[in-house]
């Protein structure tokens, strides 16, 4: 939901570097949730390893280069 809230330009430009940061650690969030359902899972693992790949796609698809887009340059 942080993220849903937090992605309009408005927000971006509010909070800065904080931004890139809150994206991150949600992206981390992400996969330690789908490592503790792995932990939590005891013979089961379909529901799991389901989860795992559809996070690994979606974080999959984030590294692909948009069409149309140029890339941000980094500020130094």
């Amino acid at each position: 939901m942080p993220l849903a809230i937090t992605s309009t330009g408005r927000w971006q430009r509010q909070l800065g570097q904080n931004w890139i940061r809150l994206h991150r650690l949600a992206h981390l969030a992400g996969v330690l949730a789908v490592l503790h359902f792995l932990w939590l899972a005891k013979a089961e693992l379909v529901a799991p390893l389901a989860h795992a790949a559809v996070l690994g796609l979606l974080l999959g698809l984030r590294r692909l280069p948009r069409r149309g887009k140029t890339p941000a340059k980094a500020s130094t």
